[in-house]
């Protein structure tokens, strides 16, 4: 029987759900797209290429601090509680409304179609999310980076930015500075006065920033390039999903499985989507996160991307970080969907 949940319940879930997994497994995620992105040519203090998830979560508490691995967060959470609702809810939709195909439990076409319904609506709020969130981890802002230019330094604030001897091009370089300082910031031992609220200025400063500069399209670079990664994930994950629940419930309704049960199902679908769609998320990231800041260098497609990637690795190139996105979305999905089955039981009572 087609699950018979009032929509609210879905929302409520769907919100917990995401706030408690994202929240989770956000320092792991850091690691997943510093290792896809990282150069042989970084230097050894803050690169981590070639590394194993292990030694590059060692590598960047070491050198940069445990707190750097929460680069982003408030950006995931912002985006990523709309996002979950509306990909959780278009999920449930449709597998409830194309129960004329067979038994919604049961049948992987409605699994397929309602996974890829799922994953097409929801990212546009996906799509910003990573554009923001993945520059803010990869740490491409850095006041170090080659690629950007030599800004001296402005105090920032609210009195700088008023300030009538700033120009709107002053204004942009006090943001990005800003940010610079965000990104690699004084020592909390040498400035134990140092406050979460400095991170919040900095990440709404980012989107001001990134607005300004490319405006709203500019949190939809690899729009299509998401889908193309996470529908065919979606479509996977849901999928077996499915199937492993009905082959843990030996034939019993769903509803009967355990929270332990749920999770070990949720974490082998899960696990075998994100490595099965790992060669394509590498391009991704990569070429959103090298989207940024157009305005000081040329903008480069997504093909080329995919050739540099190619003529710095091979295919090896495309496997980078697939242990970390593994880690990242195995205890992710078990703790979204577990969370999201168990407070819609809840609610129901």
């Amino acid at each position: 029987m087609p699950d018979s949940t009032p929509f609210w319940m879905t929302v409520a879930a769907s919100a917990v759900a995401a706030i408690v997994a994202r929240g989770t497994t956000h320092p792991i995620e850091t690691v997943k797209v510093r290792l896809q992105t990282a150069k042989r040519n970084e230097s050894a203090r803050g690169g981590v290429y070639g590394m194993s998830l292990w030694t590059a979560f060692v590598h960047i508490v070491r050198h940069e601090g445990l707190w750097v691995l929460y680069y982003g967060l408030p950006t995931a959470l912002m985006w990523a509680v709309p996002a979950t609702i509306t990909y959780l809810c278009t999920y449930e939709w449709w597998r409830k409304h194309l129960d004329f195909i067979g038994d919604p439990d049961t049948s992987s076409v409605i699994h397929l179609v309602a996974g890829g319904m799922a994953e097409l609506v929801s990212n546009i709020f996906w799509c910003p999310m990573e554009v923001v969130k993945s520059r803010q981890q990869a740490n491409l802002a850095s006041s170090t980076d080659p690629r950007r230019p030599n800004l001296k330094y402005r105090p920032s604030g609210g009195d700088a930015l008023h300030s009538s001897h700033f120009s709107d091009e002053d204004e942009e370089e006090i943001l990005l500075n800003e940010l610079a300082e965000f990104q690699n910031p004084p020592s909390f031992h040498h400035h134990p006065t140092t406050t979460l609220s400095h991170s919040r200025l900095s990440t709404f400063a980012f989107m001001r920033s990134l607005y300004q500069r490319q405006g709203l399209r500019g949190f939809y670079v690899g729009f299509w390039l998401g889908v193309l990664v996470y529908l065919p994930y979606s479509m996977i994950y849901f999928i077996l999903y499915e199937a492993f629940k009905n082959w843990a419930a030996g034939g019993a309704p769903q509803a009967s499985l355990s929270a332990w049960a749920i999770m070990v199902c949720a974490a082998g679908a899960g696990a075998v989507g994100a490595a099965a769609t790992n060669p394509l998320d590498v391009p991704k990231t990569a070429y959103q996160v090298a989207a940024d800041n157009a305005d000081y260098r040329p903008r480069i497609t997504f093909l080329e991307t995919v050739l540099m990637l190619w003529r710095e690795g091979g295919w090896r190139a495309f496997c980078k970080g697939v242990g970390a996105r593994v880690s990242w979305l195995a205890p992710t999905v078990v703790l979204q969907f577990t969370v999201f089955e168990t407070v819609k039981r809840w609610l129901r009572g």
